[in-house]
């Protein structure tokens, strides 16, 4: 079940736990795809990643700072006995960080790597050519 509707100057979208649930148990994109339609009308991320499903972004905010923490989601297998191997990384590429109605005007990776910038549009886009394990990307906002 999923409800949408405005109450005074706000808006407001439930979406029934049973859906939800599907969605984090299946990883199903298009119900992902329907939960971004949901809310898109009345949310609007100002800092957001472009990649793959498997890649965690966590995003600390310092003044004039955004620091975003990236972990690439480590490919496993199940043991018989209920631990689990890490089998390998595979790295990503190309992976981005984008910035609504901000400049970026300084961006470095965790070794202190400056990574490309693209100002325009309304928004600028920081491109992390390869992603390993992790990694903490650091903007400096013009």
């Amino acid at each position: 079940m999923i409800v949408t509707g405005r109450k005074g100057k706000g808006q407001f979208a439930y979406v029934g736990y049973a859906l939800f649930r599907e969605y984090l148990k299946q990883g199903l994109p298009v119900i992902g795809e329907a939960f971004t339609k949901i809310v898109g009308d009345f949310y609007r991320p100002s800092v957001w990643v472009e990649g793959p499903a498997v890649v965690e972004a966590i995003y600390n905010r310092l003044g004039d700072e955004i620091r975003v923490s990236l972990v690439n989601g480590i490919t496993t297998r199940p043991t018989t006995d209920g631990y689990v191997n890490m089998v390998e990384v595979i790295p990503i590429m190309g992976t981005k960080i984008v910035v609504r109605d901000r400049k970026v005007r300084r961006a470095v990776d965790l070794e202190g790597r400056s990574l490309s910038i693209d100002n325009k549009g309304g928004k600028a886009t920081v491109t992390v050519p390869r992603l390993e394990q992790y990694d903490l990307i650091s903007l400096d906002l013009a």
